[in-house]
């Protein structure tokens, strides 16, 4: 009994204590009114403006096509779901009878609720802006390699096949350096670039893939930095040759990875670039497009493949899907006449097409006009610039060759004909003897199908190509602007 007595008062005491403690606690509720309602309205602006701060980031990741990270997010919604709380309790404190009796005395259950509700509030708000300086990054960069190649082409058969053959020679093993070359305008950009990647990417092939534009004035730096962008790499020195060291290194790292150099117009050298070679790393392949096989030779191709223009049936069922529904039959027939002139040539089907798109008659007989009569104006200004870059960069000897066979008007021309014209001409007055003329004709005739300038004929004859024809012919010498040659060395 002795000890029963002092822990049942320690029981009694502390029950008391506890007692007097809640009950000083629901008095402070009501003498600290003010000052926690106050307390709740600073920390609810505090974190209007900290959240307002991060939409504002926010937006300008999203600006500048950055993925939002899910901490930042999270955190938004959070935020939103405290001050909709705190919002709903001063609208209700402010708004609420808190007088009593003719509004002489304060009603102090009113206070004493709200003070409670506002005390317990204030440190929630306090704690939705302490998780906000735990948040260090809230965008990231886009994933380029998850980003889709836009399919803005058309699924045309004979390009199919060529697209079968690239993809099973980047899968084999033992061929690194692939090639694909054509005619400007053939469409090997919209095969390398589209949908060689957009099927590669379907089937897993590659963990990595980037991508630069040569052209002919082609830039080291600027192709180094546009394969680094592909792989998320960002350089901060301006030395090419260390640039090239950590491009080799991030590429490295990708077990299978596939580059595509688009539009090459001479050799470059890839160690310089920092593109490892198969010895350095197996799982590196590189897809390069060029308008000339002997530049994608040069380079060290084991495959490469030719792009073909288009067969007048494909080239015409193309021309209607971008042109659509003709008013007549009376357009239509000068439709088959305007698809035929463009040749075969992809880029200048859809331009023209589309350019021609609910266009009158007139309009369409003004279009088979400038087509028929070429000229560096108009809708044929894209090819004509094509053209007369891949005519820039032949030699004299291949240019003089090249204008011969275009006086044939698009028809064959037999080599031995080519041979008598050249020797009529002084072509190649060096060449003393018959055998070393032919020799010398066939070796030109062979760089400008390997341009894809001049396409094989039957029985030992070339041809040029229609839309080549046409832009290379100077039967009007005495009119600069109809001659391309003439224009061309002007």
């Amino acid at each position: 009994m002795a000890v029963a007595a002092p822990l049942a008062g320690a029981v009694v005491d502390r029950v008391t204590n506890e007692a007097i403690d809640s009950v000083w606690r629901q008095i402070g509720y009501i003498w600290n009114y003010k000052s926690n309602i106050q307390e709740l309205e600073q920390q609810l602006l505090k974190l209007k403006a900290e959240k307002q701060s991060m939409l504002h980031s926010v937006d300008e990741a999203r600006r500048n096509g950055e993925e939002i990270e899910d901490t930042a997010t999270l955190w938004l919604k959070s935020a939103d779901d405290a001050i909709e709380a705190a919002d709903e309790l001063l609208k209700s404190n402010a708004t609420s009878k808190k007088s009593c009796f003719m509004s002489c005395c304060p009603n102090l259950m009113v206070r004493h609720q709200f003070s409670r509700k506002a005390k317990k509030e204030a440190p929630v708000i306090a704690q939705v802006q302490q998780e906000r300086n735990s948040i260090h990054k809230i965008s990231r960069g886009l994933d380029v390699q998850a980003v889709e190649p836009v399919k803005s082409y058309e699924a045309l058969e004979s390009r199919m096949e060529v697209l079968k053959d690239i993809v099973a020679a980047l899968k084999n093993g033992d061929a690194n350096l692939i090639g694909v070359y054509g005619l400007g305008g053939v469409g090997k950009t919209t095969l390398a670039k589209q949908q060689v990647i957009a099927q590669v990417k379907e089937e897993r092939i590659f963990n990595a893939v980037a991508i630069a534009n040569v052209t002919h004035t082609w830039d080291l730096s600027r192709i180094q930095r546009e394969i680094a962008e592909w792989l998320g790499l960002k350089f901060d020195i301006e030395s090419t040759e260390v640039r090239a060291a950590r491009l080799r290194a991030r590429l490295k790292q990708e077990e299978k990875v596939l580059i595509v150099l688009d539009d090459i117009w001479e050799k470059i050298e890839l160690e310089k670039i920092g593109i490892p070679n198969s010895d350095d790393h197996k799982g590196c392949k590189i897809l390069m497009t060029s308008r000339d096989l002997n530049v994608l030779l040069n380079m060290g191709v084991q495959r490469h493949f030719l792009v073909q223009v288009l067969a007048e049936e494909e080239a015409w069922q193309l021309f209607q899907n971008k042109v659509g529904n003709f008013k007549n039959s009376e357009l239509e027939s000068i439709a088959v006449e305007v698809a035929r002139r463009c040749a075969g040539l992809p880029v200048l089907i859809v331009a023209v097409a589309t350019s021609l798109r609910d266009k009158e008659l007139y309009e369409w007989k003004d279009a088979l006009e400038h087509l028929q009569k070429f000229d560096d104006k108009g809708m044929d200004a894209q090819v004509y610039s094509a053209l007369e870059l891949s005519y820039r960069f032949l030699g004299d000897d291949q240019k003089s060759l090249l204008v011969l066979c275009a006086q044939a008007g698009g028809s064959t021309i037999c080599i031995t004909e080519l041979m008598k014209y050249a020797t009529g001409l002084g072509l190649f007055h060096k060449c003393i003897t018959i055998k070393v003329l032919r020799n010398r004709v066939l070796k030109v005739v062979s760089d400008l199908k390997r341009s894809c300038l001049l396409l094989d004929g039957e029985n030992d004859t070339v041809r040029i190509h229609t839309r080549c024809c046409s832009q290379f012919c100077y039967s009007n010498c005495n009119q600069a602007t109809s001659c391309l040659h003439c224009s061309f060395s002007n």
